[in-house]
């Protein structure tokens, strides 16, 4: 990785990151080794670009030309940038963005922040992620609930539902989670535990079991 703008370690944490929980998958047998192929489909080009990207800074820096990247945005390229694979389920194939950081929920982007209340606590949506798949949701979420704990039974893996709103697990603090992650009150979002969205409903399923099973099987199998 070339020295300028310092992407080097946030690369190689990236792939370690993205990596780490597909192979955990596999070695428990809660998925596909198939899964595996997503880690190179994910990060081959988010590296490549952010190789050029870095390559372009040093020639800048050196009076060498300037390369085509200059519309791309420095942060965007450190946390901003999209995946595509099959453990992602994509909501269209629209071009994303990379001129400025734009994070909304979108299926292969990074999941948004936002401040939640819990019990006189303040805490991120970002604590809730890390360790299982997450799956956020409005505040009446008892038929998503059902629908996590029946298809997480099914397929030996754990799901964790947080219903969000002013009566939900977590209180919205600082705007709306909605918003935030452009869903309605009756949407969801289901998040890796790597931190990036895997699927989206903006709108109420007539039936989210037989949805939610239908999106775990195509990701993990």
């Amino acid at each position: 990785m070339p020295p300028m703008g310092g992407f080097g370690s946030n690369t190689g944490i990236q792939d370690a990151h993205n990596l780490a929980w597909k192979l955990a998958a596999v070695i428990h047998k809660q998925a596909h080794p198939r899964l595996l192929q997503t880690y190179h489909d994910e990060r081959h080009h988010v590296v490549e670009e952010t190789t050029k990207y870095a390559s372009d800074l040093l020639f800048r820096a050196m009076n060498k030309g300037v390369s085509n990247l200059n519309n791309m945005d420095h942060l965007a390229i450190t946390v901003g940038y999209k995946y595509s694979s099959t453990a992602i389920i994509e909501e269209d194939l629209t071009t994303h963005r990379m001129d400025r950081l734009e994070l909304n929920g979108r299926p292969g982007t990074r999941a948004p922040h936002m401040w939640l209340k819990y019990q006189d606590k303040y805490i991120s949506t970002l604590d809730l992620i890390g360790e299982n798949f997450v799956l956020l949701t409005g505040e009446d979420n008892s038929v998503w609930h059902t629908a996590a704990q029946d298809v997480a039974s099914h397929l030996g893996i754990c799901i964790n539902v947080y219903g969000i709103g002013s009566e939900g697990d977590f209180i919205e603090y600082e705007g709306s989670w909605g918003t935030v992650y452009d869903v309605t009150s009756q949407g969801a979002v289901l998040i890796r535990s790597d931190g990036f969205v895997a699927w989206r409903t903006k709108e109420r399923l007539l039936n989210p079991h037989l949805i939610l099973k239908q999106v775990m099987t195509t990701i993990l199998w």
